[in-house]
């Protein structure tokens, strides 16, 4: 399976950040995303897990790239942008708290805030490079009769 994570900006181009409740990783800072249900697309498990997480409902505007974890595990990163004036709400049963910070703010804090750190670093890179593709780059492949 793989997750899929979005980075949203606001009218400032602040990052929303999350901080996660889940006791192997509690307090640290993550992109809001998750990982996929049985079927369910790279965009559609972004726009699912935004909702979830912090009531958001977005529509990607591209992919910024596909991060694949040590471990062999893929992210899915994608851009989208929050209505102006609107405010994320976190599910406590998931999420501490949902902030916005300026990439510059994101850089200077510690290493040790975050749930991979790594990643995040090359996520901002790919942003600040402007490398991104367009979502419909991922296309669904209907199965083979031999699939089913």
């Amino acid at each position: 399976m793989f997750a899929s994570s979005v980075v949203i900006r606001n009218e400032n181009d602040e990052i929303l950040l999350v901080r996660e409740a889940d006791p192997r990783v509690y307090g640290k800072l993550n992109l809001p995303g998750g990982h996929a249900e049985e079927g369910e697309s790279p965009v559609d498990t972004a726009c699912r897990e935004v909702h979830e997480e912090v009531g958001l409902d977005i529509q990607p505007s591209g992919l910024l790239g596909i991060y694949r974890h040590a471990g062999g595990g893929l992210n899915y990163v994608f851009l989208a942008r929050a209505d102006e004036g609107t405010e994320p709400v976190p599910a406590p049963e998931d999420i501490l708290s949902a902030e916005w910070y300026s990439v510059s703010e994101i850089l200077a804090l510690p290493e040790n805030q975050f749930f991979r750190y790594r990643k995040l670093r090359a996520i901002l890179g790919d942003l600040q490079a402007n490398r991104h593709f367009p979502c419909d780059i991922i296309r669904d492949i209907p199965p083979e009769s031999w699939e089913n």
